[in-house]
């Protein structure tokens, strides 16, 4: 867990980091891609650890012809169009692993970030969960981003939960999130909280997690089959690049 602090950086502020960069796929537009609140991370987040371990490493995701026309009559997606789970795939960086999940349930969304120490993201390790209102405002089409919709959010919850014994204990020698009491399997309220790197992290900034009450918007363009997913980050200023397949 040693560089778990740039993982969230990754994270939070590039929600899309589950992926196939170089994936072709056809959108709405035509074009191809450039460049509840207390919902349970315990509970949640082995759901989506269990639908990683399924083998989505990133080769598993699947490829969508690009010459695919455009939808015959246009219209803006809704949130039930977004019903449902999606699955990024297992990042490494520097030996460490993390993959995301997004949970939409009617104007809910939760961020899932499982982190893991292998390859598959198989054995979780820490689950961090970011609790969403979202809705589709008017206009919902981006004037900056051809093809791309607005998603509005408000944060409700943040919370993290350890699942890994071993992790717990490294948790607490660190005081991650400026606890050192974690238990297993138990959430605890991180938002607006500090995401210190530890001290084999030399260089690396500290991290902090969204508050209660914070606003902002997504971007987001759906493929023409509505199996694949590209959003932005928290900010809404990334490049919709990264790919979330529906479950």
């Amino acid at each position: 867990m040693k560089k778990i602090g740039v993982y969230l950086a990754m994270v939070l502020f590039a929600v899309g980091c589950g992926c196939d960069d170089d994936a072709d796929i056809a959108f709405e537009d035509g074009g191809t891609n450039d460049g509840d609140a207390g919902t349970d991370a315990g509970d949640a987040g082995r759901e989506i650890a269990d639908a990683a371990r399924s083998g989505m490493d990133g080769s598993s995701l699947p490829q969508i012809d690009s010459g695919l026309d455009v939808y015959s009559e246009q219209r803006a997606p809704t949130l039930q169009d977004l019903e449902g789970t999606w699955i990024g795939s297992c990042v490494v960086q520097d030996g460490e692993y993390v993959n995301v999940a997004l949970v939409f349930s009617g104007g809910d969304m939760n961020i899932l970030m499982n982190f893991s120490d292998g390859p598959t993201c198989q054995n979780s390790l820490m689950v961090i969960d970011i609790a969403l209102s979202v809705s589709i405002p008017e206009p919902a089409s981006s004037p900056q981003v051809r093809g791309a919709y607005r998603l509005s959010f408000e944060v409700r919850a943040v919370t993290a939960e350890v699942v890994d014994e071993d992790a717990m204990q490294i948790a607490n020698s660190a005081k991650l999130f400026g606890y050192s009491d974690w238990q297993l399997d138990t959430p605890k309220e991180v938002d607006g909280r500090v995401f210190q790197p530890s001290e084999n992290d030399a260089g690396v900034e500290a991290d902090v997690l969204p508050e209660i009450g914070e606003e902002g918007e997504f971007l987001f363009r759906l493929s023409i089959s509505g199996n694949d997913l590209q959003i932005s980050d928290l900010s809404g200023s990334s490049p919709l690049t990264d790919i979330y397949v529906k479950q």
